[in-house]
């Protein structure tokens, strides 16, 4: 991720607009972790080092979906 080696168990979702959605099962396992929501960056510690990961500024696209077609 952004160069970075992580391990971990994924769900596999067809979101589009996005590679990967990181979840509270992931953020679990580098916790502590920051946040920063106004430049989309969450910044983690790995082994002696900060890392910082940055989301992506494109606007995604959302579809209707009725309940019954889940």
């Amino acid at each position: 991720m952004q160069g970075h080696t992580f391990q971990a168990n994924l769900r596999v979702l067809e979101l589009g607009g996005c590679d990967i959605v990181l979840g509270v099962d992931w953020m679990k396992t580098v916790s502590p972790l920051t946040f920063n929501f106004n430049k989309l960056e969450v910044t983690v510690e790995k082994g002696n080092s900060k890392l910082i990961l940055k989301g992506n500024m494109e606007q995604g696209e959302c579809k209707w979906i009725e309940g019954e077609k889940l």
